[in-house]
């Protein structure tokens, strides 16, 4: 690791780390046009990708820590370089608008990012950019700092080219979307004027129409073993290590593999391989191992529901850790767009209830649901087809995006159809390619909201 680290040095035209390596690539629709300014977009891109912005307990000044507060401040002395409009709403959220008028579009972004790990296990150093043979790697490279500043350059493009409809476009940057407190968004929409329609660049092109419920809920079980089970980094991502310490000071390790806690399945969950080791020799084991286990769907749990719309409802077992005389399970429950939450959260509760453990709700996120055919669906979904010539449908998702936030907003790209998805992975990436060309989108998204009336 170190050896390549060295001999891929700097690459001195873009600013930023480069070297080769075999990836298939596999473009889909037309290639992106070059941008002009694609060495100072890169160059951005890498400078917001060397802050470290998980979330962090607060400092004067920055009430999701220092780094999540540099990155905002990064953004917005960047934007302000090219002109346009900025505010600092004291490190809560900040905002970046270009052009004239009433109407007013959002885009709605976050620059604070889940947790490298370990970052032993990343290829290239995870905070900051490196590219490889034409792939992009950092933490946030796609999630979601890479599209936050190809939103930016979007709304720099469209403002240069001279030619931008009436009306303003306004960049939102929020720093808790990955803990699901969304305390930024909270105050956007008590403090600062309410976009008429927008999207959010975290999610999937051609545009998501739907996103499932989100239901995090605690569970904490009793249990005087002696034994200590610690393992995952956040509720919502699939976890990849997890530690048992015995009564004895002697511990075991297991290791699984990390994806996103909307889509488990693409995971190995190292707290699912504890407990089967552990087997009925802790009260939190034999607990997890007969109602959670490999379980994907909550069957056990009592909570498995499905809809037409958006499928089944899936169950993430995020964190575990020890809290006094109970061990404390973290489950990010993933719920279709028209199952009753309450029912879900009940049903939980009631299955915990009868194991003599406890089930709490810790927060919910209310699920999205636009009509494939609907005005502001069909506008997007448009113009990505203009672009690519693919005819792809509107997507339904069990991740959760901004688009939560207010009302009229969907998620829009950046990922294209058929890619790996590895947000919240280790070696995290992106086709430079594919992110140019979201900037060309992006664009072209932001001049058809403007203009419709």
């Amino acid at each position: 690791s170190g050896e390549k680290r060295g001999k891929a040095g700097k690459n001195e035209r873009n600013g930023y780390r480069a070297a080769a390596s075999p990836y298939d690539r596999g473009k889909h629709g037309r290639k992106a046009r070059r941008l002009t300014d694609e060495k100072e977009f890169l160059q951005a891109l890498d400078g917001l990708m060397r802050i470290n912005s998980v979330k962090a307990p607060p400092e004067e000044g920055y009430p999701y820590g220092r780094g999540a507060g540099k990155a905002l401040e990064y953004m917005l002395n960047l934007a302000e370089g090219f002109g346009f409009t900025v505010k600092n709403c004291g490190g809560q959220v900040g905002w970046i608008e270009a052009g004239r008028g009433d109407r007013l579009v959002g885009i709605l972004a976050h620059l604070d990012t889940v947790p490298a790990g370990d970052e032993k296990e990343w290829k290239h150093p995870p905070f900051e950019l490196t590219e490889e043979n034409g792939i992009l790697y950092g933490r946030g490279v796609i999630d979601d700092k890479g599209p936050a500043t190809a939103a930016l350059f979007a709304m720099k493009h469209l403002r240069d080219s001279g030619d931008m409809p009436e009306g303003r476009v306004r960049l939102i940057l929020g720093l808790t979307e990955e803990d699901g407190e969304w305390t930024d968004m909270e105050y956007y929409r008590n403090n600062e004027e309410l976009p008429a329609a927008g999207f959010t660049p975290d999610g999937n092109f051609p545009v998501i129409c739907g996103e499932k419920g989100i239901l995090r809920m605690k569970i904490f079980v009793p249990d005087e073993s002696g034994v200590t089970v610690t393992g995952g980094s956040a509720p919502n991502v699939v976890p990849d290590r997890c530690t048992a310490v015995m009564p004895d000071g002697s511990a075991a390790e297991e290791r699984g593999k990390p994806a996103h806690g909307s889509r488990p399945q693409l995971g190995e969950n190292a707290v699912t391989k504890m407990m089967a080791r552990l087997g009925d020799n802790t009260p939190v084991s034999r607990f997890y191992n007969a109602f959670i286990g490999s379980d994907l769907h909550g069957e056990r749990l009592g909570c498995c529901v499905r809809d037409e719309f958006s499928g089944e409802l899936t169950v993430n077992a995020g964190t575990v850790c020890r809290e006094g005389n109970s061990h404390v399970l973290t489950l990010d429950i993933r719920c279709p767009v028209t199952a009753d939450m309450d029912a879900v959260r009940d049903a939980v509760e009631k299955t915990a209830a009868a194991s003599g453990c406890l089930a709490r709700e810790e927060s919910r996120q209310r699920p999205v649901c636009f009509a494939p055919d609907s005005p502001l669906v069909s506008a997007l979904a448009g113009v990505y087809r203009e672009e690519t010539g693919d005819d792809t449908p509107p997507q339904v998702i069990g991740g959760g995006t901004y688009a939560r936030a207010m009302d009229n907003i969907v998620a829009f790209g950046p990922e294209f159809p058929g890619r790996e998805h590895t947000e919240h992975q280790v070696n995290e990436r992106v086709d430079k390619d594919d992110l140019l060309l979201a900037v060309k989108i992006y664009e072209k998204g932001i001049r058809a909201l403007l203009e419709r009336s």
